[in-house]
């Protein structure tokens, strides 16, 4: 795959300007198009709130013809893509510092600001604000709010009226159901799972990412595969 990164923003193929985009290599994937039908299923879900645009796209570098890819828009903080408030070192007050803010679990956790959930122990790293704007504060902010949502959610006596202050429910189910229609563990490892906190709101889940490595396959044996990823396995089992 290839990160492009242009001088300015500009329109490509139709889709809203941008400077940063992806060329997905579809490597494992023989059909090549397994990550642009999965995007159009969560674009169809209306509790997410965006999904990359994308075009299928031949390439030829220097002369030379690499194959299909898929083109398509990088998940950044931006209006037209993830469109949270964009946060600057100095937005330090009670208000300013609950957003916006970018997250990823991913078990590779190699991002420079990360941490460990305080139940869960999930990976998660904070991809916006980046290295050179957050400040130690925001940081302890994020941390402390992730970990607010896990006691709500796995402390005894746990409620929906308790984690729901802090979730958006639609958001994570609409998530759940895209990598179970696509039959993609991605969430479970996890890896390249996706979540937002616009300034002031509750954190929702996406953009969905990466669906090339066993995607619309028959590899697992159990009708549910993402039953136990992130905070699937308290949600899903919450009566109301």
């Amino acid at each position: 795959p290839y990160a492009i990164k242009l001088d300015k923003k500009a329109e490509v193929l139709g889709m809203p300007k941008g400077k940063r985009w992806v060329l997905l290599a579809n490597y494992v994937d023989k059909t090549c198009i397994r990550n642009s039908v999965a995007f159009e299923i969560a674009r169809r879900l209306e509790g997410l709130d965006w999904t990359p645009r994308g075009y299928h796209v031949d390439v030829i570098l220097n002369g030379v013809f690499m194959g299909n890819y898929y083109l398509c828009e990088q998940i950044r903080v931006d209006e037209d893509r993830v469109n949270i408030q964009e946060m600057e070192s100095t937005d330090l007050d009670p208000e300013s510092i609950t957003g916006g803010y970018l997250l990823e679990i991913d078990k590779t956790f190699d991002e420079v600001n990360k941490f460990h959930s305080s139940i869960r122990n999930m990976p998660f790293m904070i991809k916006e604000p980046d290295e050179d704007v957050l400040t130690a504060d925001q940081f302890n902010w994020i941390q402390n709010y992730v970990n607010t949502i896990e006691n709500a959610l796995y402390a005894s006596g746990s409620t929906t009226e308790g984690y729901l202050q802090y979730v958006d429910l639609d958001s994570f189910i609409d998530y759940w159901l895209v990598y179970e229609l696509t039959s993609t563990g991605e969430p479970t490892h996890p890896k390249s799972v996706y979540m937002h906190k616009d300034r002031g709101g509750k954190v929702h889940a996406g953009p969905v990412w990466d669906f090339d490595y066993f995607t619309f396959q028959p590899y697992y044996n159990t009708a549910l595969i993402n039953t136990n990823a992130v905070w699937n396995d308290r949600i899903i089992n919450d009566a109301t």
